[in-house]
């Protein structure tokens, strides 16, 4: 509700501009907007800048003499420098993590976990780095840490592969409800995929749930295929073994 009130108040204080900015700051702002709800736009160094601009020319007529103008100015060109410096900083240790990332792939993940350690306090708020180091504990099978570091991630980056590592890494631990639960919120995210369902049939098998098992069977045996692939077709033939078993008994 509060966002929305701001929102508006924004579009009315551009709308009442008489000068020939009008039309630029109603661009910049909409798309500020319409990157909003396909990304997160604040973690782009670019936009802080765009938004510096924006708020600068917004509010501009209203300071009362060109000596505040001038300070404002040069306090933006000062953050633009200290923006300039920390990003520098903030790439320096981007590109270190690209070249562990890279290394890890090629199967020195082992190797490379003590990198991964070193350069969290640098990239502790890069979401797609956290997603990354909580990706390589779960294949190092060290699903305690890559909990703590997926959940610090869906703070800020949230999506179905995170909930599915999250979900593998409850699994592993023996938290199966838990496990369940999260593979319920990733089939949520994304309703046409069959992993989520068929990892939840997994665990009921495994618990000797046979009622929820069947249930879930029926469901991946009744769910509409929109891509048809190997890995979907196991998992139905799969499913329906299942059910064919149990309707003997």
């Amino acid at each position: 509700m509060l966002c929305v009130l701001l929102i508006s108040l924004l579009f009315g204080k551009i709308f009442k501009l008489s000068y020939s900015n009008k039309n630029i700051l109603l661009g910049v702002f909409v798309s500020f907007i319409t990157l909003s709800f396909f990304s997160y736009p604040l973690q782009y160094a670019p936009i802080w800048l765009l938004l510096s601009y924006f708020i600068l020319v917004l509010f501009a007529e209203k300071l009362p003499n060109k000596k505040i103008l001038l300070m404002v100015k040069i306090s933006i060109i000062g953050f633009c420098l200290g923006g300039i410096i920390f990003f520098s900083f903030r790439m320096y240790y981007e590109m270190e993590w690209k070249e562990t990332a890279v290394k890890s792939l090629q199967g020195k993940t082992n190797q490379m976990l003590p990198k991964y350690e070193k350069l969290y306090p640098h990239l502790k708020n890069n979401s797609l780095y956290l997603y990354n180091y909580g990706a390589e504990l779960n294949a190092l099978k060290k699903y305690t840490k890559s909990i703590a570091i997926l959940n610090e991630c869906q703070k800020g980056y949230n999506d179905y592969d995170l909930q599915m590592l999250l979900a593998d890494n409850f699994y592993h631990i023996g938290d199966t409800t838990k496990a369940i639960k999260t593979y319920e919120y990733a089939k949520n995210m994304i309703p046409c995929r069959f992993l989520p369902l068929y990892r939840q049939f997994e665990i009921y098998k495994e618990n000797e749930n046979t009622i929820r098992a069947i249930e879930i069977a029926k469901e991946i045996v009744d769910k509409q295929v929109k891509i048809k692939s190997s890995t979907v077709n196991s998992i139905i033939i799969h499913a329906e073994n299942y059910l064919n078993e149990n309707a003997k008994e």
